[in-house]
């Protein structure tokens, strides 16, 4: 994991938000099984849509506190209002590379998530007898109400699954063969945790000169990034565009 230190106040016994004890950095299906493999049985893969991933996550009783009070910070929302605290139009190409790039980052990357559907690499998630988490792949649940195909996912669990498959060599085809394996040692955890991370662009202002969409303009119903109307105002609440392809 890069950037910013991780906040652990919501997440007091996050294991992915620290640092992994090792990484194994793939190029091959095969090099992920050799890495997967020690830790198959509580290792699953298929694929479900990100409401299901959402529903799974936030009613799984005590482990889900965390998940949802997290999720309450991530809304699309939320990323609207942090986004345009300051400003209605935003143009990337006159923001200073020493701008508060974190203010922009998760609303830019919802965006770029958007303009290059459909989603391809899995999403990550683990699930202690303590806590439960997603990463990669929080931004993604932004699209939970727009975007209904599944997605592919990795679960490891200490406990049994019903719904995916326990992972072998064959049915990790699934998952980016160019992707890491993290290991998680802590000595709060009763057994080691893994994640499967897929390669992943940094969006938003970081690398605004690789960045598609440059300006953003916001009205009190519309937002439009680059003349395209991508998020709506409906009761209240932001959604996004129902009609919104990615090309109109």
């Amino acid at each position: 994991m890069t950037g910013k230190a991780p906040n652990l106040k919501i997440y007091v016994d996050s294991i992915i938000r620290k640092h992994p004890s090792e990484t194994f950095y793939c190029h091959t299906h095969q090099h992920i099984w050799h890495n997967i493999e020690p830790y198959k049985e509580n290792s699953y893969v298929g694929k479900m849509t990100l409401q299901e991933i959402f529903l799974f996550c936030s009613r799984r009783g005590n482990k889900s506190k965390p998940f949802n009070e997290w999720w309450q910070r991530k809304t699309l929302n939320r990323h609207v209002d942090s986004f345009f605290k300051k400003e209605k139009n935003i143009d990337f190409t006159s923001l200073p590379t020493s701008n508060d790039g974190g203010r922009y980052m998760k609303l830019a990357s919802v965006v770029e998530l958007l303009r290059d559907l459909p989603i391809r690499n899995q999403m990550s998630i683990i699930q202690t007898d303590k806590v439960l988490e997603v990463h990669p792949g929080g931004t993604r649940l932004t699209l939970k109400d727009f975007y209904l195909d599944p997605v592919p996912v990795f679960l490891y669990s200490y406990e049994p699954i019903d719904f995916l498959e326990k992972i072998t060599r064959d049915n990790i085809e699934i998952l980016n063969p160019e992707s890491a394996v993290h290991v998680y040692s802590q000595e709060e955890l009763s057994q080691d945790v893994i994640t499967v991370e897929p390669p992943t662009e940094r969006y938003g202002i970081q690398e605004f000169a690789n960045y598609g969409g440059t300006k953003y303009i916001k009205t009190d119903n519309e937002i439009t990034v680059d003349s395209k109307l991508i998020f709506l105002k409906k009761e209240g609440e932001w959604i996004i565009n129902p009609n919104f392809n990615g090309c109109t």
